[in-house]
């Protein structure tokens, strides 16, 4: 049985897998508080992300899919430390993400 996650973002759903397992993490790998990422086109802001709340926890699978154009490689970017958003917080593994250098970032 797979349950959506609502996260505000222009993505069709974000989905866990919640099948049942011997030993489930407690450990937040990757956190977002109220992440947006927006984008100036044509003079006009465009909002790729929009205010996303989000844990990840060590040992699960986390499948994000949606139509193109809607901020998947985004937000995959800004996990990884690529694109810094436009306002909230990224951590991984409890240490903010875009408060580190480069250096440590990657």
């Amino acid at each position: 049985k797979k349950n959506p996650v609502q996260i505000g973002i222009d993505v069709d759903a974000i989905v866990q897998d919640s099948s049942p397992k011997k030993h489930r993490s407690h450990h937040v790998v990757v956190s977002f508080e109220n992440v947006q990422k927006s984008f100036e086109i044509g003079g006009s802001h465009i909002k790729t992300l929009k205010d996303i709340n989000l844990h990840l926890y060590s040992g699960e699978f986390v499948m994000i899919y949606g139509p193109s154009g809607c901020g998947k490689s985004t937000m995959l970017h800004t996990i990884l430390g690529l694109e810094k958003p436009t306002h909230g917080k990224v951590h991984i593994r409890g240490h903010s993400l875009y408060h580190l250098d480069s250096d440590h970032r990657t």
